[in-house]
Parts: structure tokens; sequence; C-alpha cells
């Protein structure tokens, strides 16, 4: 983690970070994430936010209309910035 995210965009490209949420990180990257974020208490609503996205179920149902799923991620994202 050379450069860290500061952003929910970055986190939610950063590799790394994805396997960390996803409990399929080696125990030295887990380790790295897990300090990184006690070292950097002021990200925990974005990195909580961030979580939440990469954790969210895919839905058989989801919209094939491009616009709809939009719509439906738009509003999804809302969601949680309100919480």
């Amino acid at each position: 983690m050379d450069s860290k995210p500061s952003n929910l965009e970055e986190f939610l490209n950063d590799e790394s970070f994805i396997r960390w949420v996803k409990e399929e990180s080696s125990k030295q990257e887990k380790q790295k994430w897990d300090r990184w974020l006690a070292e950097n208490s002021e990200t925990r609503t974005t990195v909580r936010k961030a979580k939440k996205i990469i954790r969210m179920p895919f839905i058989k149902d989801f919209p094939n209309d491009n616009e709809e799923a939009l719509r439906t991620l738009q509003k999804r994202v809302e969601e949680l910035n309100s919480q």
C-alpha cells in the first residue's frame, strides 16, 4: 500500500482493499489493512460505505436496461450515503 486510498472511488478500485473486504486477502495483506485502518481512523466512514457496496448482493432480477440499472445503483449509493 504505497499510496493510500483517499475517497470512495479509490477504495472501490483497490484490488487489495476488495480482497480484504471479501476476506480473501493473505494474512500479511489483512494485517496491513487492519493496521492502516487503525492508523487512519478518519477514513472509517468512507471505508464502511465502500465495504457495504462491495458486499452488496447481486440480485438475479437486476434490470437488463442500462439506464434503469444505473438508476438502481445510484439509488443504492444514495441510501448508503444517507446512513
